[in-house]
């Protein structure tokens, strides 16, 4: 939350706290199981941490670091929220049924796995994760995650007929993997044209945002519907894809907000099967 407010508000130090929240956790929270894992523990206290953390843990610290990702475009954040993932999938994933367990296959001393559905005063473990999955597939390219959090989604979502208020991180989750409005900025950090482009980002109002920036000698994952696009002129440019539909370039604030009030007609537009 942090990171995202000082983004919208041009306040980098609510990043800075952000970031020292962020590095806290893990160098408190965070170690290396025998297998190479990155794994968290679920709590501390006196300098000290404790207790396996649970998969709702593993969701909202993705999230964090996919956060801090976008604003900051710092890769050591997409790389912890890569191996938290990895860690969730190989230690909190139902092979067998698909979706989530709260707790890791071994943690110590349970009698029975269950699984976190429905929100309760925080987001269920289940439907933070599909979105963390849903997002870090924007980001990587990675198919499988993709086919991961469409799979977490299929095996919660029967209950959004019934009792949908309950569900809203899957439903966000949703919205996010089949809706997701990607926003494109090439161009350098810490130029005038690109800050330009990014403070009318920042305060447009985009449910379903992913936000990447990347320099004009970086290519975008393999499958991203911008991969190919480059800069105009030499200007920091800006693509606003929905699907794999992308606009045209936008290298001026005026133009930027008129392309985004017609990319969200094309994320609001009803989905048709062929």
């Amino acid at each position: 939350a942090l990171a995202e407010a000082g983004f919208a508000l041009s306040e980098p130090a609510w990043i800075d706290a952000a970031i020292d929240a962020f590095d806290y956790i893990q160098r408190r929270h965070g170690r290396r199981d025998g297998q190479g894992l990155a794994r968290l523990a679920h709590t501390s206290r006196g300098g000290a941490a404790y207790g396996a953390a649970l998969i709702d843990d593993y969701a909202q610290l993705t999230l964090a670091a996919l956060a801090l990702f976008a604003v900051t475009g710092q890769p050591r954040y997409r790389a912890a929220a890569t191996a938290w993932v990895e860690t969730a999938l190989s230690r909190y994933w139902d092979a067998g049924g698909s979706g989530f367990f709260q707790n890791a296959d071994d943690s110590p001393g349970l009698i029975i796995r269950v699984k976190a559905d429905f929100d309760g005063e925080l987001p269920a473990g289940n439907g933070a994760m599909a979105e963390a999955l849903a997002r870090l597939y924007f980001f990587s390219g990675d198919a499988t995650l993709a086919r991961r959090a469409e799979a977490a989604l299929e095996s919660q979502g029967g209950a959004v007929g019934q009792d949908y208020f309950s569900l809203g991180s899957l439903l966000i989750a949703a919205d996010t993997l089949f809706r997701a409005v990607q926003v494109v900025v090439i161009g350098d950090r810490g130029q005038a044209d690109t800050a330009e482009l990014l403070n009318v980002v920042a305060r447009l109002s985009l449910p379903g945002r992913v936000l990447q920036v990347i320099s004009p000698a970086a290519t975008l994952p393999d499958g991203h519907p911008a991969q190919y696009k480059t800069q105009v002129d030499g200007k920091a440019t800006v693509y606003v894809c929905v699907g794999q539909v992308c606009s045209l370039p936008a290298t001026t604030a005026a133009e930027l907000r008129e392309t985004v009030k017609l990319m969200r007609r094309v994320a609001a537009a009803p989905k048709t099967t062929p």
